[in-house]
């Protein structure tokens, strides 16, 4: 998906939801996070992932794990967040690479 900027229309990401792309990642959001998105019920949560292009090397993709970008479904409130278990993940983490080229 593309995620577009309504400010500036020329900034903009393209960002994967996580959910059966990366097996048994969880994030964790502080308190701080979770009253700044109105989040009542964790089912509110949509998770996206920026994906990234490697400069120089356009056949290596990573998405961002570390920060993710939360909406809440119920309010269309959105941010960037670092998550609380950042230690658990990284922010190039490998999505595809073809080999071989």
């Amino acid at each position: 998906m593309w995620l577009c900027g309504t400010a500036n229309e020329k900034t903009s990401f393209i960002v994967i939801e996580p959910t059966g792309v990366i097996q048994g990642y969880q994030i964790e959001l502080s308190e701080g996070d979770v009253a700044a998105l109105d989040l009542k019920n964790p089912n509110e949560a949509r998770i996206l992932n920026i994906a990234t292009l490697q400069q120089g090397n356009p056949t290596r993709i990573t998405i961002n794990l570390i920060g993710p970008i939360v909406i809440n479904t119920r309010t269309g409130i959105a941010r960037q967040v670092v998550i609380s278990n950042n230690q658990n993940y990284s922010a190039r983490h490998v999505l595809y690479e073809l080999q071989g080229k």
